[in-house]
């Protein structure tokens, strides 16, 4: 079964919503089948650390290569940036919407001209460390910055967790709802 309807010459902005308890297998079957599209995922972590997502993936078969990581989690629980982790950036705060910024522009320079598409791991993960406003101003700077270089994005979600306010901004700012509460 297909969870993405774009390809690399169809880019769109998409919010995948998940219930709670699947979360994770949902992570994974997105970023398996955007690699299999032929992307390159820069996968943000704000949920699940780097290391932990990267095991995962592997272990379900997906090719890691095609795989990059932005980890804010890491540094701010106090674990150690592990030596095995290529193509990875370690930042130090899953509130530092700046650092986040930068490395989330760093990341689409260095994608080796393959398409790119951007998985947020957890939207409420980030309202953790953000209010809703700052939040719905970075998921418009990064749709912005993905619609400009005619990439694709996809903002994980569990629609229980989220205000309709910011719900309806962020559906604002993407071109697709894929609703996977019942898969």
């Amino acid at each position: 079964m297909s969870i993405i309807h774009f390809t690399p010459e169809n880019a769109q902005i998409c919010i995948v919503l998940s219930s709670a308890r699947q979360i994770k297998e949902n992570n994974m079957a997105v970023i398996k089948e955007i690699t299999e599209k032929g992307y390159q995922a820069i996968v943000v972590t704000i949920n699940q650390p780097a290391h932990y997502l990267r095991e995962y993936y592997g272990k379900n078969g997906i090719d890691l290569s095609r795989v990059s990581f932005i980890d804010t989690i890491t540094k701010y629980a106090g674990g150690r940036i592990p030596e095995d982790m290529p193509a990875s950036v370690f930042l130090s705060n899953p509130g530092d919407l700046t650092g986040l910024s930068i490395a989330v522009t760093e990341s689409l320079k260095n994608r080796n001209d393959l398409p790119a598409c951007i998985l947020i791991d957890s939207i409420n993960a980030m309202l953790i460390y953000l209010p809703s406003g700052d939040l719905s101003r970075f998921i418009h700077f990064v749709s912005s910055k993905l619609k400009i270089l005619d990439l694709s994005g996809i903002f994980l979600a569990v629609e229980s967790g989220l205000d309709p306010i910011l719900l309806a901004q962020l559906t604002s700012f993407s071109d697709d709802i894929i609703d996977l509460n019942g898969a």
